[in-house]
């Protein structure tokens, strides 16, 4: 599982990865975390707030 964080730099886009990735490890799951901070990327994905996650 590919899990993409978005998120620009903000404290709560610092910590929602932290958040992400501590669920993911009480699962007992194996994930590939990539997090993207790029404003030209960020605006392909639809989303409203820059802190989002997707799930592949």
């Amino acid at each position: 599982m590919k899990i993409e964080i978005l998120g620009v730099g903000c404290p709560k886009c610092k910590q929602f990865p932290a958040n992400a990735e501590a669920a993911v490890k009480e699962l007992n799951y194996f994930v590939y975390f990539k997090k993207t901070a790029n404003y030209l990327i960020s605006p392909i994905f639809p989303v409203r707030f820059p802190s989002a996650f997707l799930i592949r």
